[in-house]
Formats: structure tokens, sequence, C-alpha cells
């Protein structure tokens, strides 16, 4: 653990509020920490801090927990592709951010990540994200991660 560090006081402290949406033995996920529907956060529970940086057991493990979560995420969305990405520029703790593009041009593509990005507000619904997080966390409940 790192001190200072949001993801790893997340871990310290068992979890985000309600709990993390899944996780192995060196991975957790939550909801987006700006609570934008459709999007997860994938991290390493040790504090690492770039892609460069994972243990051989974390490498071997993100493919296929990304993957199922794309699948998890497409199956519970019924959207037709899933996004993600990783920077590591604010918050230097490796995660990979996973999500879902939304209904309109402005919600798709780089527009949606640069609203992310620039924490644009009208992209975060809270009561939104929360039941879909609700609906993804039951699906892993019904398909667990494998590793």
């Amino acid at each position: 653990m790192s001190d200072g560090c949001p993801l790893c006081a997340t871990v310290q402290q068992g979890g985000p509020p309600g709990g993390w949406v899944g996780a192995t033995d060196e991975w957790a996920v939550m909801g987006h920490p700006l609570q934008v529907p459709g999007w997860l956060c994938l991290m390493p529970l040790r504090h690492t801090e770039s892609l460069a940086d994972l243990s051989h057991p974390e490498a071997t493990q993100l493919g296929p927990v990304s993957r199922h979560l794309a699948k998890a995420l497409m199956e519970s969305t019924g959207a037709d592709r899933v996004y993600s990405y990783s920077l590591g520029h604010t918050v230097r703790h490796f995660h990979l951010l996973i999500g879902v593009p939304g209904a309109t041009p402005e919600t798709q593509g780089p527009r949606l990540l640069t609203r992310i990005l620039q924490r644009d507000q009208t992209v975060v619904d809270q009561q939104a994200s929360a039941a879909l997080l609700g609906t993804v966390g039951r699906w892993l409940d019904a398909h667990p991660i494998a590793t």
C-alpha cells in the first residue's frame, strides 16, 4: 500500500461504499469513481504504478479478468462494444477503466472519454450507475471470474 494513494485507501477500507463489484486474489472491480453509468474500474489490490510493474500473477490475470468484465458489461447493457483506457496521470496506481458507449454521439468514442477525463458532471448519474453496478454484480455472481 502507498500513503496518499486513493485506490490503496479503498483497498485498506475493504472496498468502496457498497463493496466490490467483483474480485480475484490479485484484482478488484468497483464502479467508476465518477459514477459514470456503464463504467468499471479494475485495479490490482497491491500498489503498482504502471502496467510494466505488474507481478507475473497480476499480468497473467489481467487479460482474462478484463475480458470477463467486458462480457459482463455487454450482456448487462446490450452494448455492441466496450471501451477501455488507462492513463495513470492523476492517480499513480495502475487501474483500467472499462465501459460502454452512451446512447448519443456526445456520449460515445473520444467525446465520451474527453468528458470523463474533464470530470464533466453531465456524464455522471449516481442512480443509473448504482443500478447498473447491481446488474453487473448479479451477472458476475452467476458467472464468476475464473483465473
